[in-house]
């Protein structure tokens, strides 16, 4: 089951885009593939066992039908790990544009500066934002 959930993941690119139909198509059906086959593997099990008395006889079964998918779910894995490589060469001109990182994720130590007056004493604070150029002088 949590191998399946693990998979269903991939089913949330259902609607993403893609630089061709058949690569779309091609993710929709390893992304069912891969999270069906284990829960179809419960199912098989427990229908082997359940109608069939030899329990030697349905693990032989059993064993047949894993060594049949393991292969078709390997395969299925691999490509959902390479065609979101095939469809960088059709990014979008957006995704070459530098990004300006220190916006984004600054870096902060706090120093003095900002006073506050509590029973006579003087209490200085200020958070500071650093780039990573400026860590060299701290």
């Amino acid at each position: 089951i949590v191998g399946s959930v693990f998979c269903a993941i991939h089913c949330t690119a259902w609607n993403a885009a893609f630089p061709s139909s058949d690569e779309k198509w091609m993710w929709r059906s390893w992304a069912v593939l891969v999270t069906a086959l284990p829960q179809l593997l419960l199912v098989i099990v427990g229908i082997l066992l359940g109608i069939d008395s030899d329990i030697l006889e349905a693990g032989a079964q059993i064993v047949t039908y894993i060594s049949i998918n393991i292969p078709v779910y390997i395969v299925a894995r691999l490509f959902l790990i390479l065609l979101p490589f095939t469809t960088l060469r059709a990014l979008p001109s957006g995704a070459f544009l530098d990004v300006d990182w220190n916006v984004y994720i600054p870096l902060c130590k706090l120093s003095p500066s900002l006073k506050f007056t509590h029973g006579g004493r003087v209490l200085h604070f200020q958070l500071s934002i650093l780039h990573p150029w400026s860590l060299d002088m701290i």
